[in-house]
């Protein structure tokens, strides 16, 4: 998001206004003609609406005679801040003064700053003030208080308008609540992932410390204040700025600061929270400031009941040189999950309870293991407890094709597509319905159990096209094919839909549905029952209960838009918009939140948003999904797979476990887990899951391409081969498959045939930097040394610039039998998080490295 001048801010305000009192459609009129296409203004009001509905029922809980009475004796002379009416004086501190208040344009409370009165002569700090705050209300991050409006009041000061959050401060939580080892680390975790979205866009906050920290009543952390004390340093000549505990040594000294700094601050806060008290805090900010600089930190006795882990991070974060500190909060945060999953719960920071509560826990740990071992899937501790129960060390148990398969296989009259119902509204406006309709009725008859339903990847290969059904049985694998059409016009629905036996070709079930638009849901479960009826399949109540999901058929309507538009993989910012209005109708529409999170997941790969913006915005999105619908199995499967692009193993599988016990005819489900064995090395599993995926999505070629790399990796050469040129046949433009091929064949030194499948993958990336490794590492392994050294010096010098793939040049390196070089070439991709790390284990490529401590050690860093 753009700074916005104080003139965009009056010009969003003003449409917000405008359309805040109106009915939905209204508003929609009246931000088309408001906004014209100014999209991104149009996407500021919409969210500012967004967050109007989802304010909840605050005003409501206010007790108005009081409100009174604090207003009658409030901290301003009018009783106004701008157009806030002040309720009370919450707080005060050297950047100024706090207050509840009342929006009264929106109904809801807000926290308001007014800034002291000699800020407001600095007419340079101003303009550093608009620019910084503006800049932090940009950040999406739920560990970031929300910043609504900066503006100026009548007399000159300038004022920020926040989102009230009831709770505390974590100075106030620390005092009333001493924090245990477990509550530390995670107030940390959640502090460290609001420092790392700011840092991603270039703001330090520069005076973390309890005061700024809120934990809401619901348990999050909410960072505030940013950009303040740098603005104070403006005002007050360049002197340091911040509190002199928290204060990181280079800021003590007016150094230039970066990222860093924020660290040791974090690093000061986390010690307090085990140790009970600062670092230094028997001296006065003077003497603070001077032992920051120059003395030695030891470590007091509370903290030393912290795990030893625990105590090296904090160590890190206070190292005096800023390079020996963390180079970035994500390191930071690797290392408190890694503690965190590694160490017991709710263990006391206090000295004289450690040694009671450590034996309270191995008592716990002794009685619930049976417990532990029956519910193994459920928790990332389970899912290693169950693992190490039942494997010998380095193992897991492995799935064998039958064990997926069951009943779902084995009932080969309870297999169906449902072919993509056509649009037959007269204005042809009606495809989001049909779309809609289509793949709601797979998600429904897929958690059927005992049916076979096929994926809408491969289905919607038909759409738009003549079908022969007994064509289209034979090459989706099905008995039974469901066809349909679509007609809205007039808020009134009529749905035809047909039941056909694929194999002879005639019709086994039809009916026609006349109803109001609102009635889709009703329709939709009419048609599964009736399809479950036909195919002689009795529903479980677990599975009736699910046919039954309704939704705000307006809501239900922008959600069937943007899944549409999240499917074609066209106008993502679009699909976006739909959800957020989805949910500014429905807040708890939990498949709205789920297409979101999914939604932003692919943004950077089809648009220039950057990967850690998308991310955050997704884990946004999905946390939320999950605490309205713990059991919602599309976004189990979700989490599980942005838990694995982060290598986040052990807390990834089990969501993917839980998915598919929600929804075993998830063929996308299958596939991400599949994708997932793949990356942690458990080949004969992974080609299970795999083919079990490309059962229920036949025509989808990322699933044989994924095949093909699970056989080359198991030495299982021509089933590769087959399974790349079957993913090829399916999709000719499928990129890894061609490079799949090409690594087969190298392998088997069939180095004519593998070059022209190397140069396809180089032309359909248009040269891109991760193709052309490949094919140097070809030239390399083929003897055309020089060839592949040249590419390999373009591509080290392109790396260093931050342009190419680090990952990339260390393959090449070891084709080249540079190894010390690919180590180095790896420890980068690592520090850069390159996704290609992930397969590292399994890579063809690196194989040469699997005897080196260096590779088992760096496998060890991504968790592997």
């Amino acid at each position: 998001m753009e700074l916005k001048s104080s003139e965009r801010w009056q010009q969003i305000d003003s449409h917000f206004s405008g359309a805040l009192p109106l009915s939905r459609d209204a508003r929609r009129q009246y931000l088309d003609a408001a906004c014209g296409d100014d999209a991104g203004l149009r996407a500021e009001v919409q969210q500012l609406l967004d967050a109007s509905e989802a304010s909840g029922t605050f005003l409501d809980k206010l007790d108005v005679t009081a409100a009174a009475r604090l207003l009658e004796t409030s901290g301003t002379d009018s009783g106004l801040i701008g157009r806030y009416k002040v309720i009370s004086k919450v707080g005060a501190g050297g950047m100024g003064i706090v207050y509840l208040a009342e929006d009264p344009s929106l109904k809801r409370f807000v926290a308001v700053k007014l800034l002291p009165m000699w800020f407001q002569g600095s007419a340079r700090a101003n303009r550093r003030l608009l620019e910084e705050a503006r800049a932090a209300s940009s950040i999406d991050h739920p560990n970031i208080a929300t910043v609504h409006e900066i503006g100026e009041t009548e007399d000159g000061r300038l004022f920020i308008a926040m989102t009230y959050y009831e709770g505390e401060t974590l100075r106030d939580h620390i005092a009333r609540t001493p924090p245990t080892i477990d509550s530390a680390i995670e107030i940390a975790l959640q502090i460290a992932r609001g420092l790392a979205a700011a840092h991603r866009k270039g703001i330090i906050h520069r005076d973390i410390k309890p005061e700024n920290v809120l934990i809401s009543a619901d348990g999050m952390v909410k960072i505030v204040d940013f950009g303040l004390a740098g603005i104070e340093v403006k005002a007050h000549g360049g002197s340091p700025a911040g509190t002199a505990a928290y204060m990181s040594p280079e800021q003590a000294l007016g150094a230039p600061l970066d990222a860093r700094t924020d660290i040791w601050s974090l690093g000061v806060i986390l010690y307090e929270m085990l140790a009970g008290e600062r670092p230094y805090s028997s001296l006065a900010n003077d003497a603070i400031l001077r032992s920051t600089r120059n003395d030695h930190l030891t470590m007091n006795a509370s903290i030393g009941a912290a795990p030893e882990g625990l105590k090296n991070i904090v160590q890190r974060c206070l190292k005096k040189d800023q390079a020996s500190r963390y180079s970035s909060v994500d390191r930071l945060i690797e290392d408190l999950e890694a503690v965190r999953n590694g160490a017991g719960p709710g263990v006391p920071q206090r000295p004289e309870t450690v040694r009671h509560m450590a034996a309270k826990r191995r008592a716990r740990v002794v009685g619930a293991t049976a417990v532990v071992t029956l519910a193994a899937i459920g928790t990332a501790a389970a899912w290693r407890n169950a693992r190490e129960a039942t494997s010998p060390a380095g193992t897991s148990p492995p799935v064998s094709a039958a064990a997926l398969s069951g009943p779902r296989m084995a009932a080969a009259e309870g297999s169906i597509a449902v072919l993509p119902f056509v649009d037959m509204s007269p204005k042809s406006d009606g495809e989001h319905l049909s779309d809609g309709l289509t793949e709601e009725l797979i998600s429904a008859l897929a958690g059927i159990d005992r049916l076979r339903v096929i994926a809408r990847t491969s289905v919607f290969h038909y759409k738009g096209k003549p079908v022969d059904v007994r064509e289209a049985g034979t090459k989706l694998g099905v008995v039974h094919i469901l066809e349909g059409s679509v007609r809205s016009s007039g808020g009134r629905l009529r749905v035809v839909v047909r039941l056909v036996d694929a194999k002879r070709g005639h019709e086994v079930w039809s009916q026609v549905f006349d109803r109001s638009d609102n009635d889709l849901f009703a329709v939709q479960a009419e048609i599964a029952r009736s399809v479950a009826s036909a195919l002689r399949v009795e529903l479980a109540p677990i599975e009736q209960a699910s046919l039954t999901g309704k939704s705000n058929p307006d809501a239900h309507a922008l959600y069937l838009k943007g899944r549409r538009l999240f499917h074609q993989r066209t106008e993502l910012a679009q699909a976006v918009t739909y959800f957020r209005e989805a949910i500014a109708i429905e807040p708890d529409f939990t498949r709205a939140w789920n297409g979101l999170a999914r939604t932003w997941l692919i943004m950077p790969v089809y648009s220039a948003i950057p990967f850690p913006q998308a991310r955050d915005s997704a884990e946004a999105a999905i946390g939320k999904a999950l605490a309205l619908d713990p059991n919602l199995a599309d976004a189990h499967a979700t989490r599980g797979s942005m838990l694995a692009d982060a290598w986040h193993w052990a807390d990834s599988e089990p969501h993917f476990v839980r998915a598919l016990e929600l929804n075993g005819g998830d063929a996308t489900s299958h596939q991400w887990y599949g994708e997932f064995l793949l990356r942690t090395g458990r080949l004969d599993e992974a080609i299970a899951r795999l083919r079990f995926a490309e059962q229920l999505d036949p025509l989808l070629s990322v699933i044989p391409m994924n095949l093909g790399w699970a056989f080359l990796a198991s030495d299982r050469d021509q089933e590769a081969l087959a399974s790349f040129r079957d993913a090829i046949a399916l999709d000719p433009r499928d990129v890894q498959a061609h490079v799949g091929i090409g690594y087969v064949l190298v392998k088997l030194r069939r180095f004519s045939e593998a070059m022209p499948a190397f140069e396809t993958a180089v032309a359909l990336t248009n040269g891109q930097r991760s193709t052309r490794s490949h094919l140097a590492r070809a030239y390399a392994l083929a003897g055309m040394r020089p060839v592949a050294m040249n590419m390999f010096n373009d591509m080290k010098v392109e790396a260093e610039r931050g342009a190419g793939s680090a990952f990339g040049v260390a393959l090449v390196a070891v084709s080249l039998g540079l190894e010390d070089e690919a180590f180095r070439w790896l420890e980068l991709g690592y520090q850069r998080r390159e996704i290609g790390m992930g397969f590292l284990k399994t890579s063809e490529g690196f194989k040469p490295l699997r005897s080196d401590p260096r590779f088992r050690r760096l496998l060890g860093k991504i968790g592997l």
